[in-house]
């Protein structure tokens, strides 16, 4: 697709498509990928909205008809992102404030976390023994003959 502009000759010159104001087209792959988890973000707010919140009739059938524009291949992406600005505001800012919580929630939990030895009394009241190995031994040796393995059917 070209969009025709007027040179100042006065000649109708062609521009490339991605020059077009009106056509949008996605040439780096990371543009690609950030779209579809603004996508994803967006398609299961919506659904969680539905399940966790009572919607009414009309909410529920104007939230669904969003999900099925965002998720359609044939909307225009200039559309998709009009209307998750419309439902979510800067649906980009909300997104970066939830990896950020995820994030920190992630690395208190890293650093809150600790192994504790198992103490000789739950050892004994356990139902499993535990052994230790013996250093010497290696941990995967398999005792294996030489031959060729082959399925015994008859």
């Amino acid at each position: 697709m070209r969009c025709g502009v007027l040179g100042s000759c006065g000649m109708r010159l062609e521009a490339p498509a991605p020059l077009c104001p009106l056509t949008v087209t996605i040439h780096n792959p990371s543009q690609a990928e950030q779209l579809a988890r603004e996508l994803a973000w967006c398609v299961e707010k919506l659904e969680l909205g539905l399940k966790m919140q009572r919607p009414t009739p009309k909410q529920k059938e104007q939230a669904l008809g969003a999900i099925r524009t965002l998720r359609s291949q044939r909307t225009p992406l200039p559309r998709k992102r009009q209307l998750m600005r419309s439902l979510f505001g800067d649906y980009r800012a909300q997104i970066e404030a939830e990896w950020r919580e995820a994030l920190q929630a992630l690395r208190t939990a890293a650093h809150s976390a600790q192994v504790q030895p198992v103490g000789e009394a739950a050892r004994k009241k356990s139902r499993r023994v535990c052994r230790l190995r013996p250093e010497g031994r290696s941990k995967g040796t398999l005792d294996t003959r030489d031959e060729e393995f082959r399925f015994n059917f008859f």
